[in-house]
């Protein structure tokens, strides 16, 4: 699985990345995860299989969701409780179940 994680900057979500991979790891699963800017996404979009947002950025997620839904890639918003260190496993659960419902 492809995690594309979309912010505005990349700094903060650099930690979440390596919460998730991380966990990943830890279950043996096979996830590659990158985190991409606002300005990166529509580059980047295509080459994942599911887009989570962070909550910096939900007030455009209307826009990620039309970028996203053009190559048939589901996209969802991180809780901001999940957006941190310990998120690892929260939002990998919430990245195999937005596949799910594909």
């Amino acid at each position: 699985m492809k995690i594309l994680l979309v912010c505005s900057g990349g700094m903060s979500t650099s930690i979440v990345l390596k919460a998730v991979e991380k966990k990943a790891a830890e279950l043996k699963e096979d996830v590659y995860v990158e985190a991409a800017s606002t300005t990166q996404f529509e580059e980047r979009v295509k080459d994942f299989d599911v887009v989570l947002i962070a909550p910096q950025v939900r007030h455009r997620k209307q826009f990620f969701e039309e970028i996203a839904s053009k190559h048939g890639i589901p996209t969802g918003l991180i809780e901001p409780q999940a957006y941190g260190p310990f998120g690892g496993e929260k939002i990998l659960r919430q990245a195999k179940k937005l596949l799910e419902e594909v």
